[in-house]
């Protein structure tokens, strides 16, 4: 039962105790506090940037769908295969077929017949984001690009990796601390 082990737990190790789980409670909350905002903020400006990429991609596709270059929208979509987080992309036209996709390798089954509505969600692992391609007011298409979240991943493991590692230093600092003050704070309450 805790209500007997506190009572029969010498007061050093009980002042020990109080400010190791009041160190270790601050800690927790101030890594969940900057956990949690980053994870808003990482995807919001993910979302930003792919749309950025995605009105790009999609104003530099406006010829080869207009024109019906299936070829110039496939080097167009080649092009980001320098945005590693981009998994996936596609150029839908003004009907919602597929005009094009990259990689070239994936099969079109991974891709959805038809675009989703325009604007993005977060699905599992990724991130989806679709705009429309428009033409002197008119739309021509849409364009789709899919984004993996793996730098989100990756940049939480190293912030859990430094959690556990401030935590354990705090932890030997809070220890070392309560070691040097218990003649000063235990000493005269048991006199």
């Amino acid at each position: 039962d805790m209500a007997v082990f506190l009572r029969d737990t010498p007061i050093k190790r009980k002042l020990m105790l109080v400010i190791l789980l009041a160190s270790g409670l601050a800690l927790f909350l101030m890594g969940s506090a900057l956990i949690t905002y980053e994870l808003i903020t990482f995807r919001r400006s993910l979302a930003v940037n792919i749309g950025v990429l995605a009105e790009i991609v999609g104003s530099n596709s406006t010829a080869a769908l207009a024109f019906q270059d299936a070829k110039s929208a496939r080097e167009i979509l080649n092009a980001l295969s320098a945005e590693r987080q981009v998994t996936a992309a596609a150029i839908y036209n003004e009907k919602g077929e597929i005009f094009a996709h990259f990689p070239t390798d994936v099969p079109l089954t991974d891709f959805s017949k038809t675009p989703r509505p325009d604007g993005h969600r977060f699905e599992g692992a990724h991130l989806e984001m679709c705009r429309p391609i428009m033409l002197e007011g008119s739309r021509l298409g849409t364009i789709y690009l899919k984004a993996g979240l793996e730098e989100m991943y990756s940049r939480f493991a190293v912030y859990g990796a430094l959690l556990l590692a401030v935590t354990a230093c705090a932890a030997l600092v809070a220890i070392g601390l309560t070691t040097t003050l218990q003649k000063r704070i235990s000493q005269p309450i048991l006199e």
